[in-house]
């Protein structure tokens, strides 16, 4: 009768040898057993079909696998029912040695009955496990060498440290701790005495730094003081301090009494004598000041600042460096270091120019022109200091004065005061060419010196020497081997308060502006009257002019003058004033009178009438009748300064009978009805007179042909 929760199973029988039945011959939990092979097998819940039993294990013997290792050790597998399975590890049969061991877990001390006692445990050449007397550790010190010839050694120092040392033919050579039993000496050191031979320190093969009995070389292995830093790689710093506590100080003393101090407190600072007084600084922008701290310059340019009277700045961006006096820039304004007037020169070497800045003067009192304009309650007020007297409030409506404030000290100078803002004011311009403009920023490149002042003032020379040698001139200009000078003859006999230009080279005046404001030239010196009151040109040369005028342009005004002379103040209109009047060493010769009269000596007006100066030559027709009906009339002008009669013609009139003796063109100004003046051309008409005079002699002569014949009958 079956059991609670088992089901009957089948047993299958196999005679054929190594017969092993398959997953399909057996359901789960079947048995087969092959007679011939003495082997029992079945049927696993996972199909499977496995070896249950043999008979060659009938003796007791634990069988393996075939394919097990000869001497391999016996292990279990990790699965269920732990099979008996093959092992990497051997132990042979002859000798006992074990092959094939990976890590190996003690759970108690090994112990070695050879070896030497406190010798370190390390694999000789044939790699086998041994120790010696030349390597050893005591449990608390290790020695490295023989102990008498040459060793290295470390030494528990208890709680004053550890040290190393090395050791040749028993005598210490080197020492690295901090024990004062190891060499004898104090605690805390590094030492190396092996025959003098230099302390070397290397990397990776190269020798970084040498102590010799000379000093320290870094860089170097033959330093030549005693500390000596070389670096030819141009990268990081070759010395550097560091303190991230305070500032880094590097103390330079002279056993004689001298010190110096650098201190990074404030970038650098370059401190001497027993007071460690601060002589230079460089500030953490890259600026020097010298006896002084940089002031707080913008980062714009590197400055050295002497003191502070006066920095140089050169520009980082802009080629440009600067020569400043009593100001500084923070980069966006320029300021006052002190009370008192700045200035700036200024080299662009960008484009080669030098230029040269004032600064505006500040509010301040002892000046008369000190003032100062500010609003309260909307009425404008002026404070106003004159000299040395107490400020003054002027009330700008009533302009009567207000209250005095009083000076709280000093004379003041109406400069700049510290910390204000400054606006320069550029004051000189030399560009790259050599051309100076002084009050003018912009050159022209023909210009070699531009004078430009809002004042009166433009240019002033002066001279305290007044006499008149070429060599002591106010001015002196130079073009090549040719030489002038302005002179002042202030104090000169016969020439005070006369301007001069003398001819060096020729050792000459050529022209001159008397104290009156007239000019006068002269190719000689010499003048009509040097000190008279007109202006003159004087030449002594045979030639065919003595004056020239000309107008060179091509375009010219209808109503153009070649020489136009005109009294402003006054209307003469007579005989005895002249716009022109010329005269020789004897006479007057010629005259152009104020009436528009022209005077002449001897009547010697003359008109060009050569055949070789015209053309389209051709008889005149008969004026007999035009002449006839002209119009011979006596009149006044309406301006003349006389009751004489003048006899003549009309032009109106004239110009209905004959209009070409008439200019329409106009003279002098245009009066208020636009119709011009209009002239006669009187040397025609008086030729055409003379052709009708001709006419009337030719009738007269027929008629006194005509007489003649009757009176002959």
């Amino acid at each position: 009768m079956p059991a609670t929760n088992f089901t009957p199973i089948q047993l299958y029988r196999s005679t054929t040898a190594s017969q092993v039945p398959t997953s399909g011959n057996l359901s789960d939990g079947e048995l087969a057993i092959n007679t011939n092979d003495e082997k029992l097998y079945f049927k696993n819940s996972g199909g499977t079909v496995k070896l249950l039993a043999s008979s060659a294990g009938a003796s007791g013997d634990v069988v393996g696998p075939a394919s097990a290792t000869d001497n391999a050790v016996v292990r279990f597998d990790g699965t269920t029912g732990k099979l008996v399975q093959n092992s990497v590890v051997t132990i042979a049969d002859s000798t006992g040695d074990v092959a094939g061991v990976g890590t190996l877990t003690m759970g108690g001390n090994l112990t070695l009955s050879g070896g030497t006692a406190n010798g370190v445990l390390y694999l000789n050449g044939s790699k086998v496990a041994t120790s010696g007397s030349a390597f050893t550790f005591s449990g608390t010190a290790f020695s490295v060498g023989d102990g008498s010839t040459q060793s290295v050694q470390t030494i528990n120092g208890g709680t004053t440290g550890g040290a190393v040392k090395g050791q040749r033919a028993g005598v210490n050579q080197w020492f690295v701790g901090d024990t004062a039993a190891a060499l004898g000496s104090g605690s805390g050191l590094i030492n190396f005495v092996y025959n003098n031979d230099p302390f070397i320190w290397s990397y990776a093969g190269t020798e970084l730094m040498r102590l010799t009995s000379t000093g320290l070389g870094i860089g170097t292995s033959s330093p030549g003081t005693k500390l000596d830093i070389a670096d030819s790689s141009g990268g990081a710093p070759s010395f550097r301090i560091t303190n991230s506590v305070t500032s880094a100080w590097m103390r330079l003393v002279n056993t004689g009494g001298g010190n110096a101090f650098i201190d990074s407190n404030v970038g650098f600072a370059f401190r001497v004598g027993g007071s460690y007084t601060t002589a230079a600084t460089l500030d953490s922008s890259g600026n020097l000041g010298l006896g002084v701290t940089p002031s707080a310059w913008g980062g714009f340019a590197n400055v050295l600042q002497i003191g502070d009277g006066g920095s140089i700045a050169v520009d980082k961006v802009t080629p440009r460096t600067r020569i400043v006096t009593n100001a500084y820039s923070d980069g966006s304004n320029w300021i006052y270091l002190k009370n008192g007037f700045a200035g700036s020169s200024v080299n662009n070497s960008g484009d080669g120019s030098f230029a040269w800045y004032t600064a505006p003067s500040g509010f301040g009192y002892g000046t008369a022109a000190t003032s100062l304009t500010s609003t309260q309650n909307g009425n404008s007020y002026t404070i106003v200091s004159a000299g040395t007297t107490d400020f003054t409030l002027i009330g700008a409506a009533n302009n009567n004065p207000g209250t005095t404030f009083t000076k709280s000290g000093g004379t003041g100078t109406g400069t700049g005061t510290v910390s204000q803002n400054i606006t320069f004011t550029q004051a000189m311009t030399l560009d790259a060419s050599g051309n100076l403009g002084v009050g003018e920023t912009s050159i022209a490149a023909d210009t070699r010196l531009h004078l430009k002042s809002a004042g009166d003032t433009k240019l002033k020379v002066e001279t305290t020497n007044n006499t008149l040698a070429s060599g002591n001139a106010a001015l002196v200009l130079t073009t090549g081997s040719y030489g002038y000078s302005i002179q002042n003859l202030t104090t000169t006999a016969g020439s005070a308060g006369v301007l001069r230009f003398y001819d060096n080279t020729a050792a000459v005046e050529r022209a001159r502006i008397t104290s009156g404001g007239y000019f006068k030239a002269s190719n000689n010196g010499s003048y009509l009257n040097s000190t008279a009151s007109y202006h003159e040109t004087v030449s002594n040369v045979s030639n065919d002019r003595c004056l020239a005028v000309v107008n060179t342009n091509a375009s010219l005004a209808a109503t153009v003058a070649g020489i136009q002379i005109t009294y402003t103040a006054s209307s003469p209109n007579n005989t005895t004033n002249n716009f022109v009047y010329g005269e020789d060493s004897t006479a007057q010769r010629f005259g152009l009178r104020s009436n528009g009269g022209l005077a002449n000596y001897q009547s010697n007006n003359v008109d060009l009438s050569d055949i070789r100066t015209k053309t389209d030559i051709n008889p005149l027709a008969s004026y007999w009748n035009k002449i006839a009906a002209l119009e011979i009339v006596t009149y006044k002008y309406k301006d003349q300064t006389h009751d004489d009669l003048n006899i003549g013609v009309i032009a109106q009139q004239v110009e209905q009978v004959a209009p070409e003796f008439v200019d329409p063109e106009g003279f002098g100004e245009t009066p208020e009805d636009g119709v011009p003046l209009k002239t006669i051309y009187n040397k025609d008409l008086t030729f055409a007179a003379i052709k009708a005079l001709q006419e009337a002699m030719a009738r007269i002569e027929t008629l006194e042909a005509k007489v003649s014949a009757l009176e002959g009958n």
